[in-house]
């Protein structure tokens, strides 16, 4: 339909081949996830968050399905939900820099709760206790006087908990996102318990899993393109023992 078109648009080329630029749609002009439903899309625009309403911002694989799990264990006072079903939506993203640049912009807002992935790794603990303040007085309060509760939302909370509950099943999905899935002819590699159409969201669920993928080459783009975004790149800081160690295993250290 007019305005809603795909380009197959990662920067830099390889030896004998085209070269590629990251898969996104163009919906009404402006680049969008490839994975977003032009209708669904614009859609969504027309909603206007109310009191009461709580949205999540988080880049793919930044702990977004693990804030949203313990956000439900408080919510629901310690009792987990059983299905991936119960638990999430969608959503994706775009550029990093952009997402997490205007998030960071606004971490110092009332209504804002800004928070890390390696810090809810570092304590998760008191990762919860500040989202339950967060969400409420009488949550922070529950949890204040029922150290059992705390300690159950946290143990929940676990990796191996968590596991077998976050499972996208690609075949168990309204007709759009079938259609998305059917298109793009989506599958995973491994599967969840060997079934190729499930997908676990909960990988290694530990801090330093960038080591097993990026080669010195990587972190070296990584690193050119945080110091091109000058000033939008500034929450860096809040991973500069990481950098710093990227930094030194990269070529820029030989």
């Amino acid at each position: 339909m007019p305005g809603d078109e795909f380009e197959n648009t990662c920067s830099g080329e390889l030896p004998g081949r085209v070269p590629r630029r990251p898969f996104h749609r163009v919906i009404d002009g402006v680049p969008r996830c490839a994975w977003l439903d032009a209708d669904i899309y614009r859609e969504s625009l027309k909603f206007r968050p109310t009191k009461g309403d709580l949205m999540q911002s988080t880049y793919p694989k930044s702990g977004t399905y693990w804030v949203q799990y313990i956000t439900q264990l408080i919510l629901k006072d310690g009792e987990p939900v059983k299905t991936y079903n119960e638990f999430t939506s969608h959503t994706h993203a775009l550029d990093y820099f952009d997402h997490v640049a205007a998030g960071y912009a606004l971490r110092d807002e009332p209504n804002v709760f800004f928070i890390t992935y390696e810090s809810i790794k570092r304590d998760t603990r008191g990762a919860v206790v500040r989202l339950s303040l967060f969400l409420g007085e009488r949550y922070f309060k529950a949890l204040q006087e029922k150290e059992a509760l705390l300690e159950k939302i946290v143990e929940l909370s676990k990796p191996e908990y968590s596991r077998d509950v976050l499972v996208l099943d690609f075949q168990d999905k309204s007709d759009e996102w079938k259609d998305i899935f059917q298109r793009n002819k989506v599958s995973c590699s491994r599967g969840y318990r060997g079934d190729k159409t499930k997908f676990p969201m909960v990988r290694t669920a530990k801090i330093g899993g960038w080591k097993e993928f990026f080669t010195p080459y990587l972190l070296t783009r990584m690193e050119e393109k945080i110091r091109e975004q000058g000033e939008k790149a500034t929450f860096m800081e809040l991973w500069k023992d990481i950098r710093e160690e990227a930094v030194a295993m990269s070529s820029i250290a030989q």
